[in-house]
C-alpha cells in the first residue's frame, strides 16, 4: 500500500508528465482481482493494472468504475516522479515492497510463474526452483535487479502461497482432489 499511495503522490505532483501514465482503456475490457478495505478494487486493464472507485447511476440500475488510477512498477513512477526507488534497492527492501502489497497484486506473477512450468505444480517439484521463478517474475515487475538470496526466496515464497490461495478461492487456480497439483485455470 505504501507502494501505491507513493505513486499516487507522484501522479497528483507531476501531471505535466501524464502522456506517459498509462490510461485506462475500456476497449481492453478489464478484470477485476480484488476490493481493497478501502472501498476501492485493483483492474487488470491490457498490460496495465489500476486503482480504480466504484460508482452507480442514480437509479442504482447498474455500477460502473470511476477514477482509475495506474498502478505503476518503480521504473515507470522514476520517469513520472521519481517516487519510488526500484532497481538497486537491497533484497530486504525488495521483499519488505513486495510484503506490503495487496496479496491480489502478485496474480500476475503467480500467473506467469504457473504459465513457465506449463500451467501446473506438483507436490515433487523442487519448492526452490518454483520459488526463484516466482522471485525472478516480482522482480521484473517491480524492477529490481539485486541478488534474490535464500531470505528473500523464504519472504517471497511465503507470499506467493497467500496470494495463491486467494486465486484458489477465486476459481483462477484448481487443487487436484489429491493435493497433488495445482493447475492455473485460463492457461494460454
Amino acid at each position: 500500500m505504501k507502494l501505491f499511495l507513493a505513486v499516487t503522490v507522484a501522479l497528483v505532483a507531476n501531471t505535466a508528465l501524464a502522456q506517459d501514465v498509462p490510461q485506462f482503456d475500456e476497449q481492453r475490457g478489464f478484470d477485476i482481482l480484488g476490493t481493497l478495505q478501502s472501498g476501492g478494487m485493483v483492474v487488470n486493464n491490457g498490460p496495465h493494472s489500476f486503482h480504480c472507485f466504484m460508482d452507480e447511476d442514480p437509479d442504482a440500475r447498474f455500477a460502473f468504475l470511476a477514477d482509475c488510477i495506474p498502478i505503476l512498477g518503480p521504473n515507470e513512477a522514476a520517469r513520472v516522479g521519481d517516487a519510488v526507488q526500484g532497481g538497486d534497492q537491497a533484497a530486504e527492501e525488495f521483499a519488505d515492497a513486495v510484503n506490503a502489497l495487496p496479496v491480489f497484486a502478485l496474480f500476475g506473477a503467480v500467473q506467469r510463474t504457473f504459465v513457465s512450468f506449463n500451467c501446473e505444480l506438483t507436490r515433487d517439484m523442487d519448492q526452490v526452483t518454483i520459488q526463484t521463478e516466482l522471485a525472478r517474475q516480482l522482480a521484473l515487475d517491480r524492477g529490481y535487479t539485486g541478488p534474490l538470496t535464500d531470505t528473500l526466496l523464504d519472504e517471497i515464497g511465503e507470499a506467493g502461497e497467500a496470494a495463491l490461495d486467494r486465486m484458489v478461492e477465486n476459481g483462477m487456480i484448481e487443487i487436484a482432489a489429491n493435493d497433488s497439483s495445482a493447475r492455473l485455470v485460463d492457461c494460454p
